[in-house]
């Protein structure tokens, strides 16, 4: 399975020809005027942003950085939680939550949620000290709750430290109707031996986190991922739809181990589990990584970074039929070039029902961004079942570059996102997008 990292390009020499193609992108994103980056950070404020922000009825948002902040995590820095606020002069001002320290307390966080009071939930891949298994002892990452406070950092509490043999490397999380937190870890959970490395044995978990009287929360094994036909190694990005069913992606597996996407279907005697879909189909995408949304009908819509008719990534919706069975809608196929392509974000619906995505590579090249800085894209439904797809604008690294996370709206119809470089210090952005 593929593994993410975390490398932090380096700063190069523009050469002459490089600077004249950061140029003309430059006057070409201007020609769409809405995009503006709202904050820069700077490696102390955090780097590298990751994953998909969330948004108060305040209109503050709140995000994590993979690194910055502290440095003492295997040679980088280990990751924040930061809090944007807007103030009355239109500037966004930034409060530093949490800065992680390593071992029982995690690094390199990917994730967070928010509960109606205002905690924020997430987790950390590495970290947590619970057991030699992962990363030479550190820990196999960990789920962790910030508690609010009016100013200043805000307390955390580790609410679970991962061993391996009961799962490792957690990604995003999601609330159930009555509370509780699922998720998956992409490795560990003592299945499939085809899953082993040198530290771990299993493909992964979907987890159940559930809060005691007490105070502790208590793990519960909802589904072990296998190596198999049917089942998919390396799942992530969990929603819940209706009657409670909880949908996800895997990286790999499926009918042609190329990836698929999952159901849970709640029961009396417990979780059913199957497979909706197998990529690796003509013209179709391959490995899934930033999981899927559901619409008011059930419809699943997601993105996968290769495959398609230019084998560059596609946008895609599954849509559910009485019989039980899904028909995969390939919406758009990206090409390479300028226009964008790669996908590794979630996608997100306006009140017109438009999608919007980001794509992680193309828009052009420069000395930051030798693949290209990424693209935003809009997909229009026709009312035939067909989509249009329209661009943007190109990130061009000084307004931010390599879009990682999914985008945000306000009730306004903005979107916000995150950049995972770029910017004067070339360590990420957040942006807004005014439509």
């Amino acid at each position: 399975m593929k593994q993410k990292t975390n490398s932090k390009p380096m700063t190069q020499v523009v050469s002459r020809i490089g600077a004249i193609v950061a140029l003309v992108l430059s006057v070409t994103a201007s020609l769409w005027g809405g995009e503006n980056t709202v904050f820069t950070f700077n490696g102390n404020n955090g780097a590298n942003p990751n994953g998909t922000m969330v948004m108060d009825a305040a209109g503050n948002l709140y995000g994590v950085t993979t690194t910055g902040g502290l440095a003492n995590c295997f040679g980088n820095t280990c990751g924040v939680v930061f809090k944007l606020t807007l103030s009355s002069s239109g500037h966004w001002t930034e409060t530093v939550l949490h800065k992680f320290t390593g071992g029982s307390d995690g690094y390199f966080p990917n994730s967070l949620i928010m509960d109606s009071a205002g905690n924020l939930y997430g987790t950390t891949p590495y970290g947590g000290g619970n057991g030699g298994q992962c990363n030479g002892g550190t820990g196999c990452g960990i789920v962790f709750k910030l508690s609010p406070r009016p100013t200043g950092p805000w307390p955390e509490t580790v609410l679970y430290r991962f061993s391996g043999t009961d799962g490792a490397q957690p990604d995003a999380l999601a609330f159930d109707s009555l509370g509780s937190l699922y998720g998956t870890t992409g490795n560990g959970g003592g299945g499939s031996a085809s899953c082993a490395s040198v530290e771990l044995t299993g493909c992964g978990i979907l987890f159940q986190l559930t809060p005691t009287p007490s105070g502790p929360w208590t793990l519960t094994t909802v589904h072990t991922f296998l190596d198999t036909l049917s089942d998919g190694p390396g799942p992530q990005g969990l929603v819940f739809g209706p009657g409670g069913t909880i949908y996800g992606i895997s990286f790999a597996g499926g009918s042609n181990g190329q990836g698929c996407v999952f159901q849970l279907v709640p029961g009396s005697g417990g979780w059913t589990f199957s497979l909706i879909h197998s990529f690796g189909g003509s013209g179709d995408g391959l490995f899934p990584n930033s999981g899927v949304i559901i619409d008011s009908q059930g419809n699943l819509f997601g993105t996968t970074p290769e495959g398609g008719t230019d084998h560059a990534g596609i946008v895609f919706e599954l849509s559910p039929s009485s019989g039980g069975t899904w028909t995969e809608n390939i919406l758009y196929s990206f090409q390479l070039g300028t226009g964008g392509y790669s996908p590794h974000a979630l996608l997100a619906f306006d009140a017109a029902g438009n999608l919007y995505g980001t794509a992680f590579n193309g828009g052009g090249t420069n000395s930051r961004c030798t693949n290209g800085c990424g693209t935003m894209f809009k997909l229009t439904p026709s009312g035939s079942g067909t989509w249009t797809e329209s661009l943007v604008f190109r990130f061009v690294s000084t307004n931010g570059g390599n879009p990682a996370g999914g985008l945000v709206l306000d009730p306004a119809g903005n979107l916000y996102g995150t950049a995972s470089i770029g910017g004067t210090a070339n360590d990420g952005v957040v942006f807004k997008f005014v439509p």
